[in-house]
C-alpha cells in the first residue's frame, strides 16, 4: 500500500428510480499510485463520473454504495463527515466538466478563489491575492490582475474552465480527479493544461484520476487506462499496451471512432448564401456617470467570407477570437459595420419584419444540447417551436412534420412526448438539429455542435450533418476547436485570432500547408506533432 494513494475494491453503486434499483457501477476495482495518472475511459453513462464521486462520498443519500474506497490507507465510504470535509478540496480536488454549474455567478474570481485558500489553508489578504494571480497565470488566464473583479458570465467557456482548474490546484492536493476537464478548451489551451498537469505531477508527486472520452488525451497523459462500459471495467492496462493491442471489442470501437473522410464536393452551380465584406464588430467600453466611451473591445476587425449552397466554412480559433461573435453578426443578432449579403440581398436594408423571416432561413445549433433545450417542454414542443413563430406554410399537421424530421435525424418518433432529461447527450443534440431542420433553412450555424459528445456519437453527428447537407444543399458555418472534426466537415477554413482572420483558404490546403505561425501552432496542438495532418 505504500505506493498506492487510492485503492478501489469491488465498488458497486446503485440508485432507486421509480421503484427500480439501477446499478450504475458494478464491482469496479482499480488503484492509483503516488505520482501516477490513471484514466477512466468510456462513453456517457458508463459509470466513470459516479465512480469518481464515490471516492469522497459525493453521491448523496439516494445512492446505495458497497465495496471499499481507501485514500492514503483510510476508508472513505464509511468515513465520518469531519474526515470527509478535510479530504474534500484539500487532499482530493475535483475539476468538473461544466464550470458554470460549479462557479458562483454572484462572486468575483478573487472571492471564489480566496474562499478556497482561506477555508483550507488560512491564507488571506495580500498573500491570497498573490497566490490567486499566480494560479490564474499558470492556467493561462491573460492579464490575470484585470480579471480578479470579473464574474463568471464575463468569461468565455474556456476561461471559466481554467478558473475551475486554478481552484482545484489552489490547495496543492495529493490526488486530482479531473472529470472531462478539457472538453470546453481550445486545442492550444488544452495542450497547455495537459502540460501543466504533467509538470505538477512531476514536481509535486501529484496523482491524477483522469476521466475522459477523448482517447487522444489519454494517450498523451495517462500511465494506465481503465475502459468502462455499462458500469464495469472491461479492459485495463498500461496505456501503450492498450493502444497497441486492444483486446475488448468495445475498446477497439472507441479507438476506431474518429471523424474522417471529406465532405461532398460543392455543386458547380452553387449560389452564394451569405457573404460579408470587411465586417467589423467593436463593442464600446463605457465608464463614468455619463457612460462615456473610453475604448472598444475589438471582437471582429475585418472579416470577408462567403458560404455557398452545399458548402461548409469552418471557423477555428481560440476562445475570444471572435468566432461566435461573427456568427451572431451574420444572424443580425448583434450590431456590426460592413456589408452582409444574404442570398443576394443587402441585410442592412432589411426592416424588422423582413428580419423576422430571416430567422427561419438561418438557424443555429448550439454547443450544449441540454442547456439549449427547455426542460419543461416535450421533444415535440421543442422541435415544433419554430413553426409556431414562423408559421407552417404547408399546413400539414404539426405532429406529422415533427415525426418526419425526427426520423430524418435518426430519432424514434415514438419518443416525441418525452422530455430532454430522458434522452442521451447525442439524442439531445439530434433534437437540437431537428429543431433547426424543421424550418428548412438555407444556412445553419453550428457552434461547437460535437464538443460535448462522446467520440462515437461525434462520428454519428458528423455523418448526419453531411447527409442533411447532401439532401438539402445546406450552407454550414461550422465553428469548432476540434480540428479533426473541422477537417472532416469543411470545404473552406478561416482561422481567427484576436478578432482577425489570420488565414483563409480551401480546408485541405490550409491543413497540409499552413502559412500562418498561429495556424501551425493550432495544428500542432490538435494533431500532437507538426506534419501529422498530412
Amino acid at each position: 500500500m505504500s505506493g498506492t494513494i487510492l485503492d478501489v475494491k469491488d465498488l458497486t453503486v446503485a440508485f432507486r428510480q421509480e421503484g427500480q434499483r439501477i446499478e450504475a457501477v458494478k464491482g469496479v476495482s482499480f488503484t492509483v499510485g503516488r505520482g501516477e495518472t490513471v484514466a477512466l475511459v468510456g462513453e456517457s453513462g458508463s459509470g466513470k463520473s459516479v465512480t469518481a464521486l464515490s471516492t469522497v462520498s459525493l453521491l448523496g443519500s439516494s445512492a446505495e454504495v458497497a465495496g471499499s474506497v481507501t485514500f492514503d490507507g483510510q476508508e472513505m465510504i464509511s468515513a465520518p463527515d469531519k474526515r470527509l470535509r478535510k479530504v474534500r478540496g484539500n487532499d482530493i480536488s475535483f475539476i468538473f466538466q461544466e464550470p458554470m454549474t460549479s462557479l458562483n455567478p454572484l462572486h468575483t474570481l478573487e472571492k471564489q478563489l480566496g474562499e478556497s485558500l482561506a477555508l483550507h489553508q488560512g491564507v488571506t489578504g495580500e498573500a491570497a491575492r498573490r497566490r490567486i494571480l499566480e494560479l490564474l497565470d499558470r492556467v493561462g488566464i491573460r492579464d490575470p490582475e484585470s480579471r480578479l473583479t470579473a464574474y463568471p458570465h464575463q468569461l468565455s467557456g474556456g476561461q471559466r474552465q481554467r478558473v475551475m482548474i486554478a481552484m482545484a490546484l489552489a490547495n496543492k492536493p495529493e490526488l486530482l480527479i479531473a472529470d472531462e476537464p478539457t472538453t470546453a478548451l481550445d486545442v492550444t489551451i488544452q495542450a497547455q493544461i495537459l502540460d501543466l498537469l504533467a509538470e505538477l505531477k512531476e514536481q509535486e508527486s501529484l496523482s491524477l484520476l483522469f476521466i475522459t472520452h477523448d482517447l487522444t488525451i489519454v494517450r498523451r497523459i495517462a500511465d494506465r487506462v481503465c475502459v468502462m462500459k455499462d458500469g464495469e471495467i472491461v479492459e485495463h492496462g498500461p496505456t501503450a499496451e492498450i493502444f497497441a493491442n486492444p483486446r475488448h471489442p468495445y475498446t477497439q470501437m472507441l479507438l476506431a471512432a474518429e471523424a474522417t473522410g471529406d465532405p461532398d464536393p460543392v455543386p458547380a452551380d452553387a449560389a452564394p448564401v451569405v457573404e460579408t465584406d470587411h465586417l467589423k464588430i467593436w463593442f464600446p467600453i463605457q465608464k463614468g456617470l455619463l457612460r462615456r466611451t473610453v475604448g472598444h473591445v475589438k471582437a471582429v476587425n475585418d472579416a470577408t467570407i462567403r458560404v455557398r449552397e452545399g458548402e461548409t466554412l469552418g471557423i477555428v480559433g481560440e476562445s475570444g477570437s471572435g468566432k461566435t461573435t461573427l456568427a451572431q453578426a451574420l444572424m443580425r443578432l448583434i450590431p456590426s459595420e460592413g456589408q452582409i449579403t444574404f442570398r443576394g440581398e443587402d441585410m442592412r436594408k432589411w426592416n424588422t419584419k423582413r428580419l423576422r423571416k430571416l430567422r427561419s432561413e438561418m438557424q443555429i445549433v448550439f454547443q450544449d444540447p441540454y442547456g439549449s433545450l427547455s426542460p419543461r417542454m416535450t421533444c415535440e414542443q421543442i422541435i415544433a417551436e419554430g413553426l409556431g413563430v414562423h408559421g407552417n406554410p404547408g399546413g400539414r399537421p404539426v405532429r406529422e412534420l415533427v415525426a418526419e424530421v425526427m426520423h430524418e435525424v435518426g430519432l424514434n418518433p415514438a419518443t416525441m412526448d418525452r422530455y430532454p432529461h430522458e434522452f442521451s447527450g447525442g439524442q439531445r443534440q439530434r433534437i437540437a438539429i431537428a429543431r433547426a431542420m424543421i424550418l428548412r433553412p438555407r444556412l445553419v450555424v453550428l457552434d461547437e455542435p460535437t464538443s460535448a459528445l462522446d467520440m462515437t456519437v461525434q462520428v454519428q453527428i458528423v455523418d448526419l450533418l453531411r447527409e442533411l447537407q447532401r439532401k438539402y444543399r445546406l450552407a454550414y458555418l461550422f465553428i469548432s476547436h476540434d480540428l479533426k472534426v473541422v477537417r472532416a466537415m469543411s470545404h473552406y477554413l478561416a482561422v481567427m485570432k484576436d478578432g482577425d482572420v489570420v488565414e483563409a483558404g480551401p480546408a485541405e490546403a490550409v491543413f497540409r500547408d499552413p502559412q500562418s505561425d498561429y495556424t501551425r501552432a493550432l495544428l500542432s496542438a490538435a494533431f500532437d506533432k507538426p506534419g501529422a495532418t498530412g
